[in-house]
């Protein structure tokens, strides 16, 4: 039979599911799960010859990752492992796992689903056979999820669901319009579907939401404080407190925290886009950076109203606010909202080329990268638009703007206001009485409704 089989071991169901997930939607190989070190070398001992290679976290609670690799290292099984945590193997006593094996690896968490195929290719495939291993994909149009596994990882999303009935033919069992009904699939299961079946755009979908859902809820191992600058932490209270206060409940405030710190973990992933989030949490300390993170919790806020709660959304919008002024260096540029005002006017020619045509450099600074879907790349560019058509760069009206780009462009405007006046109360109250003219027509109307109802304290002054 030889050594097909790969073993994922981690103390989360849900990082099992998820990697599970993508290892048998791209490869045959069977999978084998366990939930504990000690599990684990159970498992070696009794199938040491049946298995090709492991994922493993590290910090679990029946024995670590570290005593299953020191087991692992005893033997002559030669198995590559996959340390998949937030650990560097420095840190907990494996500083020789690259050396000990040249298909040895680190896969840090948050992870995607290159990372896992990208070492199976190495480490059984020899990256000559990918997703699939006989040289092409599996499935051009569906990728297949086993039936309970797909259960556990939806969140309620609509979705439409195959099964399969022949090598070409596949039919829909539930319909993306419906909400799904698992005892539908339960039938099926009883009657010898094992898997069911993703159109593959929409499973991409579906595992980008699930990646960002699981890691937005492991407290065990979130982002550390040492990971992050104090000035970043300080802005992030003080940015909490402030949402707080204006009604926003402690509830949201938590979930927002949590995939604010979900969606950093993704962008370390990419240098790139690594390298700017390092910028705008030390090179644009004061307005430029509290602004970015004020922004994510006050736009974010808003969507919970509109029911656009899914991390998905959440995740654009975040993406949005940290990187719509990236390209500005200087805080004063970042404050012009206004093209005929003296701010603009005094700064002469060439600062105000930087600050009209900001948008599209920010925007370019991105790249091509696929974690910036289309909706995030609008909203960075729309975020100094205005209703009435008196934005800039491109003057677009409130029907020439797309719902959720008008929900950014709402909070980026309150956050200015915010931040400008120092949250005094009075001050706010009385620039927010004008929202309702400036913002309440076109698609805005939606996004300002959520407004009102997310930030209920504004017109509780006295």
């Amino acid at each position: 039979m030889g050594r097909s089989k790969i073993l994922v071991v981690d103390d989360e169901e849900g990082i099992r599911d998820v990697i599970s997930m993508i290892i048998e939607s791209y490869f045959e190989n069977e999978i084998i799960t366990a939930a504990s070190g000690n599990e684990a070398i159970a498992i070696l001992k009794e199938q040491n010859s049946e298995i090709g290679m492991m994922f493993c976290d590290f910090r679990m609670n029946d024995g670590t990752g570290a005593d299953a690799y020191n087991f692992l290292k005893g033997t002559d099984y030669n198995i590559p492992f996959i340390l998949c945590s937030t650990y560097n193997p420095g840190e907990i006593g494996l500083d020789t796992l690259l050396e000990d094996n040249p298909l040895n690896s680190v896969i840090s968490k948050p992870f995607t689903s290159d990372d896992i195929i990208d070492n199976i290719n190495s480490s059984l495939y020899g990256d000559s056979k990918k997703e699939g291993g006989d040289g092409e994909a599996k499935e051009e149009l569906y990728l297949k999820i086993e039936a309970d596994r797909f259960l556990n990882l939806n969140k309620d999303n609509n979705i439409n669901v195959y099964i399969r009935i022949s090598d070409e033919k596949f039919i829909k069992i539930v319909d993306d319009k419906t909400h799904l009904d698992p005892t539908i699939i339960k039938k099926y299961q009883s009657k010898g579907a094992s898997y069911v079946y993703l159109e593959k755009d929409k499973y991409l979908i579906f595992l980008d939401q699930s990646l960002l859902s699981i890691f937005s809820k492991l407290d065990d191992e979130s982002i550390s404080e040492s990971d992050m600058t104090g000035a970043v932490l300080s802005s992030i209270d003080s940015i909490q407190n402030c949402v707080r206060e204006l009604g926003v409940n402690q509830k949201t405030v938590e979930l927002i925290g949590k995939t604010v710190e979900a969606t950093e973990k993704l962008i370390k992933k990419t240098k790139s886009l690594d390298n700017l989030l390092e910028i705008l949490n030390n090179e644009r300390a004061g307005y430029i950076k509290d602004h970015a993170y004020l922004t994510a919790y006050i736009a974010c806020s808003i969507a919970e109203k509109v029911s656009w709660k899914t991390e998905q959304i959440w995740n654009k919008i975040i993406m949005a606010s940290f990187f719509h002024n990236i390209a500005l260096e200087e805080n004063d540029h970042a404050k012009i909202f206004d093209l005929t005002s003296a701010e603009y006017l005094d700064i002469g020619h060439a600062n105000q080329v930087i600050v009209r045509d900001h948008v599209f450099k920010s925007v370019e600074l991105l790249g091509e990268d696929s974690s910036f879907e289309e909706d995030t790349r609008k909203m960075i560019l729309s975020h100094h638009e205005q209703p009435d058509g008196s934005g800039f760069p491109r003057r677009l009206t409130a029907s020439q703007i797309t719902p959720l780009e008008a929900l950014f462009v709402l909070a980026v405007n309150f956050a200015h206001v915010l931040y400008s006046h120092e949250g005094k109360d009075e001050e706010v109250a009385v620039i927010v009485q004008d929202f309702n003219e400036k913002f309440n027509k076109g698609n805005f109307k939606k996004p300002y409704q959520g407004f009102l109802q997310a930030f209920v304290n504004i017109h509780s002054t006295d």
